[in-house]
């Protein structure tokens, strides 16, 4: 075959080119539709966290300073929760330190598989005080300033596994006044 006849073979003859196309996008196309899917997960899991977090902070609006009431609704309703406390060295701002969460009731977590992604909220109940130096955080009662704010910080967190079975936590809280 001389190279003439091979350039007119190339380009009038297009059997084999449907598969050739084939061979070059499907992998492409499987690999778009794979990450679609993760992020649609992906998404799914933080809006049901974020549902899960409205949830909590609802209730905490109706029944106020009672952290425990608090815990045992959002059971009663399905969801893992759990009382904790607010952990910090007496000054920590909000804006340069992040509570550190503890179980004060490590029996009430709730009930989940193994096979089910885990969704869980933390009650923390906390001090605020207002100074001219910013926010000033505390555990409830914790005597740092005289006349503290009450507050309650809703705190979820959500494990799951994504598509390539790596795990993957979210985040969400909400923060409410008790008045």
């Amino acid at each position: 075959m001389s190279t003439t006849s091979f350039k007119h073979f190339l380009c009038k003859n297009e059997e084999g080119a449907a598969a050739i196309e084939f061979v070059i996008f499907a992998p492409l196309l499987a690999i778009t539709a794979l990450e679609t899917a993760q992020l649609a997960l992906r998404f799914n899991a933080q809006l049901s966290l974020s549902t899960t977090v409205r949830m909590g902070t609802e209730i905490a609006m109706r029944k106020g300073d009672r952290p425990e009431t608090i815990v045992e609704l959002l059971e009663a309703n399905g969801i893992a929760a759990k009382l904790a406390a607010y952990e910090a060295e007496s000054g920590t701002s909000v804006q340069t330190g992040q509570p550190e969460m503890t179980s004060a009731n490590p029996d009430v977590t709730g009930v989940q598989s193994a096979s089910r992604p885990k969704l869980e909220l933390s009650i923390i109940p906390t001090d605020v005080c207002f100074t001219a130096s910013g926010m000033v955080v505390a555990a409830r009662d914790a005597g740092t300033c005289a006349e503290p704010e009450r507050w309650i910080r809703i705190q979820g967190r959500y494990d799951h596994a994504n598509l390539k079975g790596e795990p993957d936590t979210l985040h969400d809280h909400a923060d409410i006044q008790i008045r």
